[in-house]
């Protein structure tokens, strides 16, 4: 990677990692619901036309509620609190920024009974909500098991209650949670709780968030920015200043280049097929080999390299198609290199070679294939960009080479999803 990019990556790295300190270590803000902020009310379900009964007792910063949850013709007898964020029922408060709920509260009684909590953030939006009919707030919430005195609760795992969204047919565009203008926090028993008497004491209701006053922070990454942005254009422009060079070092590579495919081309004149292109084989012409040695007793160990050049398209839509053949020609010259006897090469089809690795083990030829990573990733390719290759590496198996060449294609498919430029082996 040249210098330049070097530094911009570093510089990416460094804004990052700046941006989340401050994000972690910044200024919190937190959001506490108490009695003396906002309205508390005790909630049951005698307006869902239920029996049950319940009260709120205040104890200094602390609020006791005590109910008594009946049997009647409403299936989920329930009591609550409801906390009033806002006086206005339309106008409640935006919790967007807020990440967390945390709860400390005791929850004695019933004793020997499962204990369950339903909490909801309330939140009013005036195209499906009516503030005459209080059900059509939207319900934010979740339902826990009651098992620690202190829950801290990720908003994220909030959802829209389902019910809720099949009563008042809430289109999908707003099925998802909202938090922008919450106007209750309200908390009740499960809709499972036993019948009885039950008495939460809740101690602390806070909300956590953060915000960032980080304008001076922002301003000196971007002076920062701007200074290595103007680093970056006068790089560029004494690069133009050499291309000239470059373009005759490239015309000479060429030459160099040709003459070596050239003997390349002797070296193969005898084989019945050849690839017209790189004039290495093609994969017809190992065809007979391969059937060969798969009908064959054969122990001789072989391991197999399917190569593959990354985003080769990407050289077509750029420079055209003649350059592509260029880089391909040049390709199979760098893989012969590497090639040695009794090794085979081949050009399997577009932009994909196949290596017959005769008498090497798998380890032996996953270190070759990462000598051919390296050797293709440093090279001076003819179009003057930085290549790279993606390679799966495969042994022969009692014998049977073409599931072996399947293998290996399945390792180069891992090795694109693992971000190409490497090697993947098994």
């Amino acid at each position: 990677m040249k210098f330049p990019y070097q530094c911009l990556l570093l510089m990416v790295v460094v804004t990052v990692a700046v941006v989340q300190s401050f994000q972690l270590w910044g200024d919190q803000k937190r959001l506490v619901l108490t009695s003396e902020q906002f309205k508390r009310f005790a909630t049951n379900d005698q307006q869902d036309g239920g029996q049950s009964l319940s009260t709120l007792t205040a104890n200094k910063n602390q609020v006791q509620l005590s109910c008594e949850l009946k049997s009647s013709d409403y299936p989920w007898p329930y009591c609550g609190l409801s906390i009033h964020l806002t006086d206005d029922a339309s106008k409640g408060k935006d919790l967007s920024a807020y990440h967390t709920l945390e709860i400390e509260l005791d929850y004695p009684q019933p004793l020997d009974a499962e204990k369950s909590l339903r909490l909801y953030l309330r939140n009013y939006n005036p195209a499906y909500s009516n503030l005459e009919d209080e059900y059509t707030h939207k319900y934010n919430g979740i339902t826990l098991n009651y098992d620690n005195q202190r829950l801290s609760i990720p908003i994220k795992n909030f959802q829209v209650m389902t019910w809720w969204l099949v009563d008042n047919k809430i289109p999908l565009e707003f099925a998802s949670p909202e938090y922008s203008n919450v106007t209750k926090f309200e908390l009740a028993t499960g809709s499972n709780s036993a019948l009885g008497d039950h008495q939460i004491t809740i101690k602390n209701i806070t909300l956590i968030g953060r915000y960032i006053e980080g304008e001076g922070l922002f301003l000196m990454l971007l002076v920062i920015w701007v200074i290595a942005a103007t680093s970056l254009i006068m790089w560029e422009f004494r690069k133009h200043h050499r291309d000239i060079e470059r373009s005759q070092q490239r015309t000479a590579h060429l030459a160099r280049l040709n003459q070596r495919l050239v003997s390349e081309n002797i070296r193969f004149a005898e084989l019945a097929h050849k690839d017209a292109l790189t004039g290495i084989r093609n994969r017809h012409a190992v065809r007979e080999w391969l059937d060969s040695y798969q009908e064959s007793t054969s122990t001789h160990v072989m391991s197999i390299l399917f190569i593959d050049i990354d985003y080769f398209k990407s050289i077509n839509d750029t420079y055209g198609h003649s350059v592509g053949d260029d880089v391909l020609r040049e390709f199979a010259v760098i893989l012969s290199e590497f090639m040695t006897e009794p090794d085979i090469v081949v050009r399997w089809g577009g932009e994909e070679f196949v290596i017959f690795c005769i008498d090497k083990n798998r380890s032996l030829a996953e270190q070759e294939a990462e000598k051919i990573r390296q050797k293709v990733s440093s090279h001076l390719w003819v179009h003057g960009d930085p290549l790279t290759c993606s390679i799966g590496v495969s042994d022969v198996y009692d014998g049977n080479v073409y599931a072996a060449i399947t293998q290996a294609d399945n390792y180069l498919y891992r090795a694109k999803q693992a971000g190409r430029n490497c090697v993947v082996a098994g």
